[in-house]
This record gives C-alpha cells, sequence and structure tokens, in this order.
C-alpha cells in the first residue's frame, strides 16, 4: 500500500498497452511493471497521487532453455482498492487493552457513548490487565579512561596510550510486568471500525489494536 506516483503508459512492440508507476510509502519506494489481463484489470487505480492498496503473489521467473538461468521472480497483480476502503473490508475485531487501573466510571462512560455512536458489524474483545512494579539491577559499564604515559625505550622517551580496565556499576531500573490478564469478547456489543473510531480512541488514549 502507498500513494501511486510516476504513473507512465506504455505501448509494446506486439500493440498491447503497459504501464510503469511507483509506489511510495513512507521510507521506501518501488517501481512496479504491470501488463496483460492485470493492466487491464487495474488501470483505472494508475492514478497520479491516489493512495492504493495491492494485492500480489509472486511466481518464479521463467528459465532460458539454452541457458538454463532463471529470470527475476514475476509480480503477478491480483486485486487493487483504494486505501481509504481497505480498514472496513479487512478489520474483524477491535481489541481494547486496559489497565484494571484505569477502569473508573468516566472511562466506562466515555467508551460506552464511542461505542454506541459507532454500531456495525464487528467484533470487540477487551483485554483488562494487572500490572505491577518490578526492580532489577543492570550492569551499566563506564566509559573508558585513557590515560598517557611516557615510557623509554634505549634512551628515547616515547608516550604510549595506558587504558584503564572497563568498570561497571550497578543501575537499578523500574519495569511494568504483567501479572494477571484477562480477556473478554463481547456477545452484544457490535461496532464499525472506522478511521473516525479509531482517532476517537486515541484522543481518549485508549490502547487498542485490530485482528
Amino acid at each position: 500500500a502507498g500513494i501511486v506516483t510516476n504513473v507512465q503508459y506504455r505501448t509494446g512492440k506486439n500493440g498491447k498497452d503497459w504501464a510503469l508507476f511507483t509506489v511510495e510509502g513512507y521510507d521506501e519506494s518501488h517501481e512496479f511493471r504491470i501488463f496483460d489481463e492485470e493492466y487491464l484489470k487495474l488501470k483505472h487505480y494508475l492514478v497520479n497521487n491516489q493512495f492504493i492498496y495491492f494485492k500480489i503473489g509472486v511466481k518464479d521467473g521463467w528459465v532460458n532453455r539454452e541457458t538454463g538461468k532463471k529470470s527475476e521472480p514475476r509480480i503477478m497483480f491480483q486485486d487493487a482498492k483504494l486505501l481509504a476502503n481497505v480498514l472496513t473490508i479487512f478489520a474483524k475485531k477491535l481489541i481494547i487493552q486496559t489497565n484494571i487501573a484505569d477502569i473508573q466510571p468516566d472511562y466506562v462512560h466515555q467508551l460506552s457513548a464511542l461505542f454506541q455512536a459507532n454500531k456495525g458489524d464487528h467484533s470487540v474483545l477487551f483485554e483488562v490487565m494487572e500490572f505491577e512494579k518490578v526492580k532489577r539491577l543492570i550492569e551499566t559499564p563506564l566509559p573508558e579512561v585513557s590515560e598517557m604515559e611516557t615510557v623509554s625505550f634505549d634512551g628515547d622517551e616515547d608516550t604510549i596510550e595506558a587504558t584503564e580496565p572497563e568498570i561497571s556499576i550497578p543501575t537499578e531500573i523500574e519495569e511494568m510486568r504483567i501479572i494477571t490478564k484477562l480477556e473478554m469478547p463481547s456477545r452484544k456489543l457490535k461496532i464499525k471500525i472506522s478511521n473516525e473510531l479509531l482517532f476517537e480512541l486515541e484522543k481518549m488514549q485508549v490502547n487498542f489494536k485490530l485482528n
């Protein structure tokens, strides 16, 4: 999934149309070529600056009968969708992860009101966890200390670097550990998973994941 850019429509020597395009993400981009039936099926998604989700498969490359060498793997385009529509299609379940200490009346009422305003067909699972603080010691090495030492060789003085042995000191750190975890799937509550719902959960600082 990503932004479609640098779309170039081409026509091969055999008269068949094909396309060259790039899919850009946050930190990387890839160039693709699409041909034949796949091109005819999906060409309307190949528009610059569109956010598109592609479903692809990878097959082994062709084997040259004369040389026995195999070509690069082939990418087969199976489907494409507007990225904005993918969330509601593929998301099946919303998992709410809550620290038991955070379950207060205001929190419950806000969450209930949000779900009532976003009714749909998706399931909700609540993961309620109890944490405890644990302390443990870790060894933190001190930076090496170098000193310059003068040494005489046959009457000539030379300077060498003498390094102190590495010393570690114990440092106490505090961590949170789950001691109890209870999973509670809701039988009656059904919601519509959407970008708007997830945005509101983030505003409430609710930990969640999709499955």
